[in-house]
């Protein structure tokens, strides 16, 4: 058994361009996904549409040198509400530092926003 699959947390990886290849068993519990739902479709999809610009310029604030990211943004539920998350996303480099894989780490939520009856946009 893999540490992922008994996690609070959700642990993911991407393709260079942001499609989900990886996602642990816990995005069902958390989000109400099952990993099938969401491997092969990008991140942004599920990002909350005010984040996904400040999540665009923390990716475009990356240097060759910061490997890691961190920040906070929503994550929409399958009942159509969002769940506030602290994410963490390592880049994983070729040689000539390229970006060919991310690695992200959903830390459970600490408050959520919402459910599909009282929050939707």
């Amino acid at each position: 058994m893999f540490i992922s699959e008994k996690s609070q947390n959700i642990i993911s990886s991407f393709s260079a361009d942001g499609v989900f290849t990886y996602i642990s068993p816990t995005v069902r519990t958390l989000l109400g996904y099952t990993p099938e739902e969401v491997i092969g479709k990008p991140a942004v999809a599920f990002n909350h549409p005010d984040d996904n610009k400040k999540l665009l310029e923390s990716r475009s604030s990356v240097r060759i040198d910061q490997d890691t990211v961190r920040f906070t943004g929503r994550v929409r539920h399958k009942n159509g509400g969002y769940r506030w998350y602290e994410t963490t996303v390592e880049f994983i480099r070729d040689r000539s530092g390229e970006i060919m894989q991310k690695k992200r780490m959903l830390r459970h939520p600490f408050f959520y926003v919402g459910s599909s009856a009282s929050y939707r946009e």
